[in-house]
C-alpha cells in the first residue's frame, strides 16, 4: 500500500477522519496517531455516524491493511501491534462486525512529515 496511491481515492470528511470507497475496499485516512483504544473508538465511530452513514458492517472475511506515516524523531514511539489493535477496535461495528473477520492483516510504519494513518479494509473473496 503506497501513499500516492491512497491519495488518489476520493474521501469524505472534515476533521481528522476522511473515508471513501476505491472499488469495493474501505479507505480511511486519520491525521492522528495513537495506540490508545479510548481516543480511536470516539473519533472513528463518530465520523461513521455523523459523515459517512454509508458504510455498513457486513459479514464476511477481510483484508486489512495499515499504514503507518510518522515523523523520524517519532517513529519508535507507536507499536504497530498496538496501532493495529486500536484501529481494528475502532473499525468494530463500521466496517466489519467483529475484528473476529480479519483474515488477513498487513501493517507497515514508514517516515513522513505529519503523523497519518491510512486504513484499506477489502472483503476477502
Amino acid at each position: 500500500m503506497e501513499p500516492d496511491e491512497l491519495e488518489e481515492t476520493e474521501l469524505k470528511g472534515r476533521g481528522k477522519v476522511r473515508a471513501g470507497y476505491a472499488g469495493d475496499s474501505l479507505v480511511l485516512r486519520i491525521d492522528a496517531l495513537t495506540t490508545q483504544t479510548r481516543r480511536f473508538k470516539p473519533l472513528v465511530r463518530e465520523f461513521f455516524r455523523k459523515e459517512f452513514r454509508a458504510a455498513r458492517p457486513v459479514f464476511g472475511d477481510y483484508q486489512v491493511e495499515i499504514l503507518i506515516i510518522q515523523p523520524d524523531e517519532t517513529r519508535g514511539k507507536h507499536d504497530v501491534d498496538n496501532v493495529a489493535k486500536a484501529i481494528l477496535d475502532a473499525l468494530t461495528g463500521a466496517a466489519f462486525r467483529d475484528d473476529v473477520q480479519v483474515t488477513k492483516l498487513t501493517v507497515e510504519k514508514i517516515s513522513g512529515d505529519r503523523p497519518r494513518l491510512w486504513v484499506r479494509a477489502s472483503p476477502r473473496a
